[in-house]
């Protein structure tokens, strides 16, 4: 939103990383290894988060998503992907740590904390139904229920930061 004054939300952050065959067999470390001719790989959708930080990574590194192995095979959630790497049909996928403690066979390398952030025009800030919403976010409840789904960092959830 370049030029439009808005703020930023923070609701929670989520580690995302590799899933890979139990053991890490093919000793995949970080994102350069995705190029390797023997690596095979299974990709989430275009417009996903986890796509968008794939896509992001690969270009601030330089490397060309054409030379990844399955840079085209897309499973549409991140127990999709485990289960993939699982079954030993894709030697890595990205996804939540989350999921590969809900998969058997599958070990996590993760690679960072990402943030899950509502961006909203400060003009909007004002407006009852973006009230009731950041209520909402800073209530005990929904802190509760998303401490719940687990592995979510939470210690900055209802923060607003203003962007210049």
């Amino acid at each position: 939103m370049p030029g439009i004054p808005a703020v930023i939300v923070h609701l929670a952050k989520r580690r995302q990383g590799f899933y890979v065959a139990e053991g890490n067999p093919r000793n995949i470390k970080d994102w350069n290894d995705l190029s390797a001719d023997n690596i095979s790989f299974i990709n989430r959708e275009p417009g996903c988060g986890t796509r968008v930080l794939l896509d992001e990574k690969l270009r601030k590194l330089g490397i060309d998503n054409r030379l990844i192995n399955g840079y085209n095979q897309v499973a549409t959630s991140h127990l999709a992907v485990a289960s993939t790497v699982a079954r030993g049909l894709a030697d890595a996928g990205l996804g939540i740590q989350k999921a590969a403690l809900q998969v058997r066979g599958i070990d996590f390398i993760p690679l960072q904390l990402e943030p899950y952030e509502l961006v909203i025009r400060k003009d909007d800030l004002a407006r009852p139904a973006i009230q009731r919403i950041i209520e909402v976010v800073n209530s005990t409840s929904f802190k509760n229920e998303v401490q719940g789904l687990g592995d979510y960092d939470l210690s900055k959830t209802g923060q607003i930061t203003e962007l210049t």
